[in-house]
């Protein structure tokens, strides 16, 4: 996996836009990559103060945790189309994502299987209620 994000980065380094560097395309996709990077930033940072401290100590089913079981992920997914897009291409920033994907997967599982040992039926609830990743804006609670 570390050979692949490897790669990808170095493909990000010398690819260009569909129109060059200077182009209009390139400036626009890079413009887009940045809102989705300061989309991502503030909304890590909503997360982060719900969550506040007490990730291992209680299941939080509020908030953005009432929409999706791992919002911290969902707003990294959207950090890394951002960083990809800075190289000025889309299937560049989409491969970010992809990657990004399969690393968050894997740790999804790790810490689901934590969870589920750690807080028993209380955990099985959330997650027959909340999505793993996709946002359901109509389950919001607060």
């Amino acid at each position: 996996m570390l050979v692949a994000i490897v790669g990808l980065v170095g493909l990000a380094l010398v690819s260009q836009s569909v129109d060059g560097v200077d182009g209009q395309w390139h400036e626009r996709v890079e413009s887009v990559g940045f809102v989705a990077m300061i989309l991502s930033i503030g909304g890590r940072a909503w997360c982060s103060l719900y969550i506040g401290g007490r990730k291992k100590a209680e299941i939080v089913d509020r908030g953005p945790y009432s929409i999706t079981r791992n919002p911290l992920y969902v707003f990294s997914y959207i950090g890394a189309l951002g960083i990809g897009m800075q190289s000025g291409s889309v299937v560049i920033g989409i491969g970010f994502v992809l990657a990004a994907l399969i690393v968050f997967y894997l740790t999804v599982q790790r810490e689901e299987a934590f969870l589920e040992r750690e807080f028993g039926a209380v955990y099985t609830a959330y997650k027959a209620r909340t999505p793993r990743f996709w946002p359901r804006f109509s389950l919001w609670r607060d």
